[in-house]
């Protein structure tokens, strides 16, 4: 008797064990990395890194999908840990019944109710990091094609002077929040001045930390954007998810670049920057309220205040600035390029950049300008909010009802 109640348990336990090796091996053929699936308490964990939907909510919608199909799914909630170059990002908690409801195709807004969803990973944290990751997405590269437009208005004989640029960008992660950037400007059309070499653009190394209780730092070194080489450092904290935050900024850089003869030009008097930013979110509609005041580029002293509308990886924004040289105003938004869903992540993969950005001034001078030092986790943090995420899947699957 005793014999067959070890049998039992033993088969209990490898039909378990190969049932989720199933699941973690059918999420890596859909291209997800960084993946995490075990039991703990008879309840099901699952981890997971997005790098090949454009946006986090159209991964999010393929993996419920998939575990609405599992059969390690029984009348027990499932833990879901989304990452971000290796590091916890978001936390949910998905009941069985949003599961089940996926599957019968009769998801509905009591569902989304039901999920919890929180930046607050921690405690989550410890119990996945027991558990090795399948496909790491460590030292791979990605190298994708993005495009610039800087332009002015003319006069009658040429009513907009543009010259529009091709970016592209090697990308690799080399650790838990450590990112390798290095990207080049080509120079396509240009009616806009008599500069037509191109040169590099951005070179940068960035290490990324996770604080407990929602903080961020980000360390960068390298040469930036608008041609400043040297290093940045900020702070981020979040207060009530994602209703707030503040964040602190320092750099050190001077001006430097190299001409058309690949011969380095720099100025040797190094320049700091310094500015603080307190930011609200009305979740409701996605809408970001955010003023930042300090120093700038031009070492101007003053202040950019900006009311922009998230609508999942799009963006609108107004803004107005002011600082000791002046002030001005205008808008700007942020569009996708037509590639939602990239190829699965390799060891070497070409696909287009996430975004085309452009800002437009109604009137005043370029100022109060703060330089791009790459792309960081806190930077790609607002597809990852859980009122963004929860309003994304009960969007896709209600319209499939």
């Amino acid at each position: 008797m005793v014999i067959r109640y070890i049998g039992f348990l033993f088969l209990m336990f490898t039909t378990s064990f190969l049932a989720q090796e199933e699941l973690a091996k059918k999420m890596v053929s859909l291209g997800y990395e960084n993946v995490r699936v075990f039991t703990k308490n008879d309840e099901l964990y699952v981890g997971y890194e997005n790098n090949r939907y454009r946006f986090e909510g159209d991964a999010l919608e393929e993996v419920l999908k998939t575990l609405s199909e599992s059969n390690l799914v029984v009348n027990q909630p499932t833990h879901l840990l989304i990452y971000n170059t290796g590091l916890p990002v978001v936390y949910f908690n998905i009941p069985f019944k949003v599961l089940s409801s996926i599957q019968n195709n009769a998801f509905s807004e009591t569902d989304t109710k039901s999920i919890y969803a929180s930046l607050n990973v921690a405690k989550m944290e410890s119990v996945y990091k027991e558990h090795t990751p399948y496909n790491n997405s460590f030292y791979k590269f990605d190298f994708q094609l993005g495009f610039h437009l800087d332009y002015q208005l003319g006069n009658f004989d040429n009513g907009v002077k543009e010259k529009l640029y091709a970016r592209p960008n090697m990308q690799t992660v080399l650790g838990h929040g450590t990112q390798l950037n290095a990207s080049y400007q080509m120079v396509i059309i240009n009616d806009l001045n008599n500069q037509f070499y191109s040169r590099p653009y951005m070179v940068v190394l960035s290490q990324d930390f996770k604080l407990p209780y929602n903080g961020f730092i980000n360390a960068s070194l390298g040469y930036f954007q608008f041609n400043r080489f040297g290093y940045n450092i900020r702070f981020d904290k979040l207060l009530q998810e994602e209703a707030f935050h503040v964040s602190f900024n320092y750099g050190m850089t001077r001006y430097s670049y190299l001409d058309e003869e690949v011969i380095p030009i720099y100025n040797s008097n190094q320049q700091s920057f310094y500015n603080a930013t307190l930011n609200y979110r009305w979740r409701k509609h996605d809408v970001d309220i955010r003023l930042n005041y300090g120093t700038f580029m031009q070492n101007d002293l003053g202040y950019h205040f900006s009311v922009s509308r998230q609508f999942e990886e799009k963006f609108i924004h107004l803004f107005y600035k002011k600082t000791n040289l002046g002030d001005v105003g205008g808008f700007g938004f942020i569009a996708t390029l037509p590639q939602k869903k990239f190829m699965k992540p390799k060891k070497i993969r070409a696909r287009l950049a996430d975004n085309f950005k452009l800002n437009y001034n109604y009137f005043g001078n370029s100022i109060a300008r703060s330089y791009d030092t790459g792309p960081s986790l806190f930077s790609d943090l607002k597809e990852y909010y859980p009122s963004v995420l929860k309003k994304a899947i009960q969007k896709r699957f209600m319209l499939k009802k």
